[in-house]
């Protein structure tokens, strides 16, 4: 980056505490709902209806790369499932990713966190990044449950990689997990959604505050 009297020049910042709903594009499917100021900043919930999903995303750049631009950093506090579904797949970082009640697109570009549960398994946390055709994903950096806080964080290093890193109930912040295929070029906007998967049944997801800086 550029640098002028000890100052760089290329420097930029965005973060939420979910202050309002006005700053996000909100997307709901079936009876999925996105509610802010509670539980504890956004609060997104499914009911026990198979079509339901949730989506919030804050804009950051224009589709042009700008996201990527200076090896950013993503960060998220405070993630939390309250209610775990038989079914579930949600999402936390860049990249806008559709939610329509059904599995999640997660070949879409971006990178970032999952959570996941099928047919009443292990709920876990994964690191996962696309590039528009396909999907990378670590195995599960952590087994979830209703009780756990997490912190998760991921550095993209270039065009070449992400080093992602998670922190659990105020322990100690993991060792990286680095992953380097299906790097996406681009990938706009920072998105927390959660999906029932087509399935009947009813989840909670919230979280405290989300940055992306570079």
């Amino acid at each position: 980056a550029a640098n002028s009297g000890g100052r760089l020049l290329d420097e930029a910042e965005i973060s939420t505490a979910f202050e309002t709903a006005g700053r996000f594009g909100l997307a709901t499917a079936g009876s999925g709902t996105n509610t802010f100021g509670s539980d504890p900043a956004l609060r997104q919930d499914t009911t026990a209806s198979a079509s339901d999903g949730a989506r919030a995303v804050l804009e950051v750049g224009q589709d042009k790369g700008e996201t990527f631009l200076g090896s950013p950093v993503f960060s998220a506090l405070g993630v939390i499932m309250r209610i775990i579904g038989t079914d579930l797949q949600s999402y936390i970082g860049i990249g806008t990713i559709a939610t329509t009640g059904g599995a999640i697109a997660y070949t879409t570009k971006h990178v970032g966190f999952k959570i996941t549960r099928a047919a009443s398994g292990t709920t876990s946390l994964y690191a996962t990044q696309g590039d528009g055709t396909t999907e990378t994903a670590s195995s599960a950096l952590r087994t979830v449950t209703t009780t756990d806080d997490f912190d998760v964080i991921a550095v993209v290093n270039s065009t070449t990689s992400v080093d992602y890193y998670t922190r659990i109930n105020g322990g100690a912040l993991s060792a990286a997990t680095n992953l380097t295929a299906n790097m996406p070029a681009d990938a706009r906007d920072l998105s927390m959604l959660l999906s029932n998967v087509g399935v009947a049944t009813a989840s909670r997801f919230s979280i405290f505050s989300m940055k992306w800086k570079r």
